[in-house]
């Protein structure tokens, strides 16, 4: 075959490996030349790495040859199949790939030997100390929280991209594979993995699907970890429990923001789907970024299984305006097996502007990225006053869309204090608008 290029070489490699790391191998050692180095003798007689090994050097008629370590362009990956694991390529420029290792490089021939023997952690035959999860705790991907203070953690496996998968985070004494089984509350067991876990503490993740590859049924679901290590030696059992709650998907809203103070017909305002796919208690609700309820679109009410949506028109329930800001709408749904939350944002307002630094510095640069929520009839002047000096003036440049921006040298003169930053512009129907930013100025 073609010589491959050390991607199709690192996977190849990597590939070749995992079915003996998996078996419990701590090192692959693959070669496709006849090797100068006598590897039986060099485990039994010596206290060399894996690594030290595999980096020796063909002496005499197979110097320079894949008979030995090459050294001329060495690569060096973490396994993308075994977690926890090193690949070293050593490719010949002639020949191409012909040497690889693939494992734990750092064990040594000691520790070969004494796993071999029964007597590693101890003098002659003492057994292996069995591995250990000290501690596991599970949480959802992005904003779940758990139901109560002593109940488990919800996710919701909907494929919204909002708390779709559960992350367990587990310690364990040290390096260890972790047999995996998931039961459903009868006691059925619904999915089965290992994966491997390095000493300390690593996470893993469950997307919610069987062995079958299916979404499992909305209920309470026990996950247990059982450590085992490369010689199979295995530790105590532990176990932690999770909910899956798919009641509603939440929909992306219609615009990532609206400015419907200014009364014209653009972005007058977001409207947010929900999808229900089982009967289940809903509310919609719209909160300010600090978690201030703002507006109740919808109390919590039956629902059959529906495409129900929400629409926002930026104001409070009162029917006065909210500011501008940025603004969260949650759906609730409640069923007999739980309650949960998921939410979207959006901003209210004219303008959404980013600074490239949260604290400005007289005689700095700063560059604003702006976006505007409506369509303008030209590019926003941005007016800047800081303290001590007169009020001055730039006008951001187009980028696409409704994207601007601007990068400026703030004034060397003046005080320390507070940048103040407004945006202003007109809207292609005529409709002057503006948003003001304050920055820590030093």
């Amino acid at each position: 075959m073609a010589i491959p290029g050390v991607d199709l070489a690192r996977e190849r490699v990597d590939n070749m490996a995992s079915g003996w790391l998996a078996a419990g191998a701590k090192a692959v050692f693959a070669y496709g030349w006849w090797q100068r180095l006598n590897l039986p003798q060099t485990l039994m007689t010596t206290n060399e790495t894996m690594d030290q090994m595999f980096m020796t050097v063909a002496t005499g008629a197979a110097a320079g040859s894949p008979g030995g370590y090459v050294g001329w362009k060495p690569a060096r990956f973490d396994s993308q199949r075994t977690p926890g694991a090193s690949l070293h390529l050593d490719p010949h420029l002639k020949y191409g790939y012909y040497r690889a290792v693939t494992g734990d490089l750092s064990m040594t021939a000691a520790d070969f030997r004494a796993t071999a023997t029964g007597t590693a952690g101890g003098g002659a035959g003492a057994a292996a100390s069995p591995p250990e999860i000290t501690a596991l705790s599970a949480g959802a991907s992005t904003n779940g929280s758990p139901l109560s203070a002593s109940g488990p953690v919800s996710f919701h496996p909907n494929g919204d991209g909002i708390d779709d998968t559960l992350v367990v985070t587990h310690t364990v004494s040290r390096d260890t594979y972790l047999d995996a089984k998931i039961t459903n509350s009868s006691g059925t067991v619904v999915r089965r993995y290992s994966l491997w876990s390095a000493t300390g503490t690593a996470t893993s993740t469950w997307n919610g699907k069987n062995d079958g590859g299916a979404i499992v049924s909305d209920g309470r679901y026990t996950l247990t970890y059982v450590p085992r290590d490369a010689s199979g030696v295995k530790g105590d059992a532990v176990s932690i429990d999770a909910l899956v709650l798919t009641a509603v998907k939440l929909g992306k809203p219609s615009a990532p923001a609206l400015f419907a103070r200014d009364a014209d017909a653009l972005a007058r305002s977001v409207k947010v789907p929900v999808t229900v796919t089982r009967s289940a208690q809903v509310a919609f609700q719209v909160f300010d970024d600090v978690g201030n309820l703002i507006r109740t679109a919808r109390a919590l009410t039956a629902s059959g299984p529906a495409t129900l949506s929400f629409t926002w028109d930026g104001k409070a329930d009162g029917g006065s305006w909210a500011p501008d800001g940025w603004y969260r709408s949650v759906v609730t749904a409640t069923t007999s097996l739980g309650s949960y939350s998921q939410e979207r944002r959006f901003y209210a307002g004219a303008f959404r502007i980013s600074p490239s630094i949260g604290s400005a510095v007289r005689g700095g640069r700063l560059t604003l990225t702006i976006k505007s929520t409506e369509p303008l009839s030209r590019a926003p002047v941005v007016q800047l006053t800081q303290p001590g000096l007169t009020t001055w003036k730039a006008t951001a440049t187009h980028v696409i869309r409704n994207k601007y921006k601007l990068t400026i040298t703030l004034r060397s003169g003046g005080d320390a204090g507070t940048l103040r930053v407004v945006v202003a512009g007109t809207d292609k129907d005529g409709g002057s608008q503006q948003t003001g930013l304050s920055l820590p100025l030093r």
